[in-house]
């Protein structure tokens, strides 16, 4: 049983360090020394999505968190994220979401703006 426990960890291992940059599939299950077949079956069973779905959702979530962490432009954002075309990367970005990018930045700072009030009226209350 320890020896599938070590594999699950490695394949799992290979796959996060290489989870924002440009690799293949054929790369990956190479470096997890299975075949093509089995690499996509193991991810599959591992993760409940085929790979390259899985790997679109993780630059997308890591790319939301930039969004609304940084000032860096939409396309940079894109280029950080492995996503060289930004037409493609923000329409991919609506499809899961329900906004463009630019759109989904201005909400959430929005949001925050009013949060940020908010507590600025609580600590003057309470003063």
């Amino acid at each position: 049983m320890g020896n599938v426990d070590t594999d699950k960890k490695l394949f799992e291992q290979v796959i996060y360090e290489h989870i924002f940059r440009d690799i293949s599939i054929e790369e990956l299950s190479r470096l997890t020394n299975r075949s093509l077949t089995s690499f996509k079956k193991e991810f599959r069973r591992h993760f409940e999505l085929p790979p390259h779905k899985w790997f679109i959702r993780q630059c997308l979530m890591h790319l939301r968190l930039l969004l609304i962490s940084t000032s860096k432009s939409i396309s940079e954002i894109g280029n950080e994220c492995s996503f060289p075309n930004t037409s493609h990367f923000i329409k991919l970005f609506k499809n899961i979401y329900g906004m463009t990018p630019a759109t989904y930045r201005s909400r959430h700072l929005k949001s925050e703006n009013v949060k940020n009030e908010v507590r600025n009226l609580q600590i003057n209350i309470v003063v």
